[in-house]
């Protein structure tokens, strides 16, 4: 994903009255790339210890 920000921006923005240029949007693909490698991980964790009935990472990664 993130390798193909700039190809992703261009087919997504229309050619027809821009608000962001292609290089502002591929720009967020590729932070957005980076939170999908993140996200999964720290929901994995929470859903271990939510197995073992230990509520407070649950709660504290809530936050």
């Amino acid at each position: 994903l993130n390798l193909l920000a700039t190809p992703i921006a261009e087919i997504v923005i229309s050619s027809e009255d821009q608000a962001f240029s292609v290089e502002q949007v591929a720009s967020v693909i590729r932070w957005v790339s980076y939170a999908l490698i993140v996200v999964p991980f720290m929901s994995l964790c929470r859903g271990f210890f939510q197995g073992y009935n230990k509520m407070q990472p649950t709660a504290v990664s809530q936050l």
